[in-house]
């Protein structure tokens, strides 16, 4: 009897070992195997050696996308910024300025975040045919010089140069986005954003000019822009004093293009009553910050720029606007068509000021 009982606990020991080796062996291989089919389809076009799969952005955050669009040779120009520039469509800009333009603007970006892109591009496009710098708040206040908004959801091993840190990790954030451009690809399901970089972020419901105005005026009912009286007067000397320490970067960052790369800084139009007040410190802040983005740009050969931040047929009609800082898309066509207009034929308008006399390195 007790060597019937000591077989059958043998056997019943080895019959367990034999089950969780087959556990073990089967759960490896899944995951071995949902790995491997993470790096055939590499969703955000990272790894050194990948398929040439069309692949597209599959939602989420820009930051995970724009570092693949920025490495691909199909385009030769690209657009610099933040969400103020977002709604600039390569398309226009093919055609305005004859290029290949991606759009490469990050909602809320900092200078930080700008400068990482605009160097993962300069690195794979070193002779670039036009680069297009969004300037606006992330430049004008020191408090968002550098910060990083989301700074833990910065993937900054996406735009290094370090190739051997670009395994993804393995995650179910990792496999949604795996399994949606794996449907991309195959055309299981259409593509819903562009791989040029262009979306248009006011899509998502009604325009609501009540909502529009509330946003700029904080009532339904438009309101009168009223200088300040006596208007504030500074010395040149304090003047000076005004710390812009995000322009040396724009500097920096012209300054490493080529000669031949048609270098244009803009500075978006926030809605008139958004703007600094005329007469007030805040107006001679941007007065000074205007100048000194001037200094930076028009020393380039090649560059100009091109100030939207007036009073204008623009930013004063408030149908033009989806926010006191964000333009519609009809907008932003317009101003694409007037870049284009003011860098060939050198033609200024009461939509923007040009700072730049021409493409030789004078200031205006």
């Amino acid at each position: 009897m007790e060597t019937v009982v000591k077989a059958a606990l043998s056997n019943s020991d080895g019959q367990w070992k034999r089950f969780f080796r087959t556990l073990i062996i089967t759960v490896s291989s899944l995951f071995a195997a949902g790995y491997l089919f993470i790096l055939i389809v590499d969703p955000y076009g990272m790894l050194p050696l990948q398929f040439n799969f069309d692949r597209s952005p599959a939602g989420g955050d820009r930051r995970y996308w724009l570092p693949n669009m920025a490495k691909n040779s199909r385009f030769d120009s690209a657009i610099i910024g933040s969400s103020t520039i977002r709604l600039l469509n390569p398309d226009d800009l093919n055609l305005f300025l004859n290029g290949r333009f991606v759009n490469l603007g990050i909602e809320g970006a900092s200078l930080f975040e700008q400068e990482a892109i605009f160097d993962v591009f300069l690195r794979n496009h070193p002779q670039p045919k036009t680069i297009i710098f969004g300037v606006d708040l992330a430049y004008f206040d020191p408090e968002h010089f550098g910060v990083v908004t989301k700074a833990e959801h910065f993937p900054a091993w996406m735009y290094d140069e370090n190739p051997f840190n670009d395994l993804l990790p393995y995650n179910w954030r990792t496999i949604q986005i795996t399994m949606r451009q794996f449907k991309y690809i195959t055309g299981i399901r259409p593509k819903k954003f562009r791989s040029d970089g262009y979306h248009d972020f006011t899509m998502g419901r009604p325009y609501d000019i009540d909502r529009v105005r509330q946003d700029i005026y904080g009532s339904t009912t438009p309101k009168e822009k009223i200088p300040v009286e006596p208007p504030v007067l500074r010395t040149p000397e304090q003047n000076q004093a005004f710390n812009f320490p995000a322009v040396s970067h724009l500097g920096r960052m012209l300054g490493r293009l080529p000669q031949s790369t048609l270098k244009i800084v803009v500075i978006p139009p926030f809605h008139y009553y958004y703007q600094a007040t005329p007469g007030s410190m805040n107006a001679i802040k941007w007065d000074v910050f205007k100048r000194r983005v001037a200094d930076a740009t028009c020393r380039h050969e090649n560059a100009l720029l091109f100030d939207f931040m007036i009073e204008s047929p623009i930013t004063t009609r408030d149908e033009n606007y989806v926010d006191r800082t964000h333009y519609t898309v009809a907008v932003a066509q317009e101003i694409a068509r007037l870049m284009a207009k003011g860098a060939f034929s050198q033609v200024d308008g009461p939509q923007f000021n040009r700072y730049c006399n021409d493409l030789n390195g004078t200031v205006n």
